[in-house]
């Protein structure tokens, strides 16, 4: 397996492997979001408690990857970004069945 092909699989699980980073991510959906407007969405708008440190962490990941950008004091969502959101959805709301396989001889 080609070097970036494998870096590229790393990138997606680290930031799919945290729950609270892919609801920073639908947070985003909703537009430019400042400092204040994260920590108010983890701590009061939600049931999950992020620590500060925690939150910043989770930001830069998600930023490091391309998923957010900042533009001044704001951050925003990136097309990677609104696209993992959707995939996300899109799996969750898939029904969890196997498919029929027909074998032919």
């Amino acid at each position: 397996m080609k070097e970036k092909r494998v870096k590229d699989i790393f990138s997606v699980s680290d930031v799919f492997s945290s729950p609270k980073r892919l609801l920073l991510l639908e947070f985003f959906r909703k537009g430019p979001s400042k400092w204040t407007d994260i920590d108010n969405f983890f701590n009061k708008k939600t049931n999950v408690s992020a620590s500060v440190s925690e939150i910043y962490k989770h930001i830069h990941v998600l930023k490091d990857n391309n998923y957010i950008a900042k533009r001044g004091n704001s951050y925003i969502i990136t097309k990677r970004g609104m696209r993992a959101i959707d995939l996300v959805k899109e799996i969750a709301n898939t029904e969890p069945k196997v498919p029929k396989v027909e074998m032919e001889f």
